[in-house]
């Protein structure tokens, strides 16, 4: 006699799987179509992407759509999902009761925190950088002859950068402001990408990339 197959365990209780739903559809970008995919999901409810973990959810997720909490969509032959009417009211019966355990680090609150973190310990390397490249432009100022044009666009390039990255780790230290998770933190600011100086820096003004 074959052997039934076994149904995996679900990672998530439904009420945390609901929780992690909502909480990507509060920080889902204005400008963005309702519903939440599982990645987003699982990076809500700080669950490794991988194909075991969405052969888990997938069953769960189904479960709770065919219950009436949960509404299916498709956006861009992607599957998603949102919260029905009936859903939220269960989400919010959870809360009220005290039985919800606290979701992990949001996405957008965890990104704050890990450029802050960089910010605070590339600072004083990037102010060295900078110092050593304006001794640098002091040096090919005063040489006679001077230099070919390609060491002066060479010069400006890594200049550049290197104030740049000094002005991104000061905003990212000093003026965004820490992210309020009842909604979403969408502005789109230039001064936020930190890798380029946080990452693959290899010099003064250089990067690997």
């Amino acid at each position: 006699m074959p052997t039934p197959k076994r149904i995996p365990e679900p990672l998530l209780t439904d009420d945390m799987l609901l929780a992690a739903l909502a909480r990507g559809e509060h920080h889902r970008r204005a400008d963005l179509e309702p519903g939440v995919s599982m990645i987003t999901v699982k990076a809500h409810a700080g669950i490794e992407h991988n194909g075991a973990t969405t052969r888990r959810l997938r069953p769960q997720l189904e479960r709770l759509t065919a219950e009436g909490l949960l509404q299916p969509l498709r956006r861009h032959s992607i599957n998603m999902w949102t919260l029905t009417a009936a859903g939220r009211k269960r989400l919010a019966a959870s809360r009220s009761k005290g039985k919800l355990q606290p979701l992990p680090e949001s996405p957008q609150h965890r990104r704050w925190r890990e450029n802050r973190q960089a910010a605070e310990h590339e600072m004083d390397q990037l102010l060295i950088d900078a110092e050593t490249l304006l001794a640098e432009a002091t040096r090919v100022l005063a040489a006679s002859p001077q230099p070919s044009s390609e060491v002066w666009v060479g010069l400006g390039q890594r200049l550049r950068n290197a104030l740049q990255w000094i002005g991104s780790a000061i905003y990212c230290l000093r003026e965004w402001q820490e992210p309020d998770e009842s909604k979403a933190d969408d502005e789109i600011h230039p001064l936020r990408d930190t890798p380029p100086w946080a990452r693959f820096r290899t010099g003064p003004g250089e990067t690997s990339r």
